[in-house]
């Protein structure tokens, strides 16, 4: 659903677990991409990875939160 301007494809390396990231499109459209805060964004599907790598290695620790928390009413990481 981004139409013809942007393309996007995220791969991973299942033996790995290493992701690769490849977007085409004008820079506003691929900011509006990364930073979109929705339910189906990029950045809830990367936060989801993350906990289940954390998970799987350690424990939670800070990861465990709701990701939404950690963007703030503009849609910018709050690190």
């Amino acid at each position: 659903m981004l139409g013809d301007e942007i393309s996007a494809n995220l791969m991973l390396d299942p033996s790995t677990r290493m992701w690769r990231l490849e977007l085409q499109g004008p820079a506003a459209m691929l900011l509006f991409f990364l930073l979109d805060p929705s339910e189906e964004s990029l950045a809830k599907k990367l936060w989801e990875e993350a906990r289940f790598d954390q998970l799987m290695r350690f424990d939670l620790g800070d990861l465990d939160t709701d990701w939404e928390e950690e963007f703030n009413d503009d849609a910018q990481p709050n690190w």
